[in-house]
């Protein structure tokens, strides 16, 4: 049924409707790992406090979570009689492998030039405060390998199959309006990063991994970005670890500055190469549309 068919009370139904379908896989990736924790921690509770399981296991568990977040979905997938790669459009066999790689190191670059701005940047406390808390819960962990595990691979991988393969897809097939699509998607991403800093990151980080799923018909290149993105912070993480190598790598704001210089440079003539055209990726925001209009 076509919209101009449609009263005010089908539209608002249809717009929730499809927004509720859209983010059942969200709420999927957002329950399952936080259950599981805290299954967890109510068997480890007779051996230890929260917090030293938070310090000790709170990796380990979340790890699991989103690994068994992923087998559900799947799961779901095969009573649909559909694999969960060509249901979000995850086509490992189609990538252009240039193409990847360019987008990857963009994220880097990205990531290296937002990483120098927080540390340069005089930002105030409100804005600084729970980023630097957020960062030390993921990272200043006693199981560091599940960190990187879950950081560096599951991450990329399944929150892009749950908000561009899933919620993005699904609100283009719904909605009659991509750009509306794109926005809502876009947001619910940021939003799921919790503290100002993050979300202000995952809005263009999510924009960008949008536009790209949509131009490649393949949310691989996003998982390409994601990646890059993600990956810079366990170098960073490890100089940081070290008073003695976190004083050579980070010895003065100039030599800061200039990190972040040749991240922001790397991803522009990266982007330049993909090619990225900016008009397109500028068209899902509403002030662009209005003018072009």
């Amino acid at each position: 049924m076509k919209d101009e068919t449609l009263t005010r009370q089908e539209k608002i139904w249809k717009v929730i409707t499809v927004t509720a379908h859209a983010c059942q896989p969200l709420l999927l990736y957002l329950v399952v790992p936080a259950l599981f924790s805290c299954v967890v921690a109510l068997f480890m509770g007779k051996t230890m406090d929260p917090e030293s399981f938070r310090w000790n296991n709170g990796q380990f568990s979340r790890t699991m979570g989103i690994l068994l977040t992923f087998y559900l979905l799947r799961r779901g997938c095969k009573k649909r009689e559909i694999t969960i790669w060509d249901e979000t459009n995850l086509y490992w066999k189609q990538i252009n492998w240039r193409k990847f790689a360019l987008l990857t190191v963009t994220g880097i670059g990205f990531s290296l030039f937002m990483s120098a701005v927080l540390t340069v940047v005089p930002l105030p406390q409100f804005l600084k405060g729970p980023y630097h808390e957020l960062s030390s819960q993921v990272y200043d962990r006693l199981d560091t390998v599940f960190t990187v595990v879950s950081m560096i691979i599951l991450a990329p991988v399944v929150e892009e199959l749950v908000f561009r393969g899933y919620v993005l897809n699904r609100m283009l097939e719904g909605y009659d309006n991509p750009k509306t699509a794109v926005l809502a998607s876009t947001i619910l991403f940021a939003v799921c990063h919790g503290t100002p800093l993050w979300i202000l990151y995952a809005l263009f980080m999510g924009l960008l991994m949008s536009h790209v799923s949509i131009e490649e018909e393949n949310i691989a290149y996003a998982i390409a970005l994601h990646f890059g993105y993600n990956v810079t912070s366990l170098p960073i993480w490890l100089a940081n670890r070290s008073p003695e190598v976190s004083a050579v790598v980070f010895a003065s704001p100039v030599l800061v500055v200039c990190y972040g210089t040749v991240g922001i440079c790397a991803a522009a003539l990266c982007l330049r190469k993909y090619p990225l055209s900016l008009e397109k990726l500028l068209s899902y925001l509403p002030r662009a549309g209005r003018k072009k209009e």
